[in-house]
Order: C-alpha cells, then sequence, then structure tokens
C-alpha cells in the first residue's frame, strides 16, 4: 500500500472513530448527586485496575493511554465502549448491582472485572 492510500485509511478511521464516539453518549447516563467518578487506565495491554468496585450511580471511565486501539465490552454483551484510540476515553454510568467480567474485543485476553453495589442510604443505618 503506498504512502498516500495509507494516509486515507487513517483519516477514514478517524473520523469513524471520531463520530462512533459522538454518536455513543447516552442522556440517560446521567449520576446523581451522591456519584463518584472512577478511572480505568488502559495501558501496557491491560485494565489498571483490573477489579474495581463501585456503587449504583457511579461513573466509570475508561481512558485508552495505549497506542493501539481497545475496547471495554462485558462479556455478557450488556454494555460496550466504541473503539478508543490512543487518548481516548468512554464512561458508562452503573445503573445495576452485579459482577461483570469484561474484555477488549481486540485482545480477549485483556480481562477486568467491574463490580456494582448498591448505594448505601443517606445518612447510614438507624
Amino acid at each position: 500500500m503506498n504512502a498516500a492510500a495509507c494516509a486515507w485509511r487513517m483519516l477514514l478511521w478517524s473520523s469513524v472513530v471520531v463520530l462512533a464516539g459522538c454518536l455513543s453518549g447516552d442522556p440517560d447516563q446521567t449520576p446523581n448527586a451522591r456519584s463518584t467518578s472512577h478511572t480505568i487506565e488502559i495501558r501496557d495491554m491491560a485494565f489498571h485496575p483490573a477489579d474495581l468496585r463501585v456503587q449504583v450511580g457511579d461513573t466509570i471511565v475508561w481512558v485508552n493511554q495505549d497506542f493501539v486501539p481497545h475496547t471495554a465490552t462485558a462479556q455478557d454483551s450488556g454494555w460496550s465502549s466504541p473503539s478508543l484510540a490512543q487518548d481516548e476515553s468512554w464512561k458508562m454510568v452503573a445503573r445495576r448491582p452485579g459482577s461483570e467480567e469484561y474484555l477488549c474485543d481486540f485482545h480477549p485476553v485483556m480481562t477486568a472485572t467491574l463490580t456494582v453495589h448498591d448505594r448505601e442510604p443517606q445518612g447510614g443505618s438507624p
């Protein structure tokens, strides 16, 4: 493939990734006032941390720091990020309690676990 064709492919792929990111926003993913934001870094072909515990309503942000694209995809296909190029991010609000293993669609050996707990009532227990 010549340099011009390679450049066109890169430009086209970048446009698709940007457009997919713009269209993937979910207005129903607004966190509540007591929510916390958690960041998962994708680097060195792994999710860091590999085991994250959050509460319902918390926001989880995946940030790709690798030079190759990655996804964060639930193994039950309940949710999936778009392809994330280097320095791109994707966020999701935890809606239901439970434990979910997820992986990268491009690199299935990259796995991690997200555990969502019910939110504690404000003010604690009586």
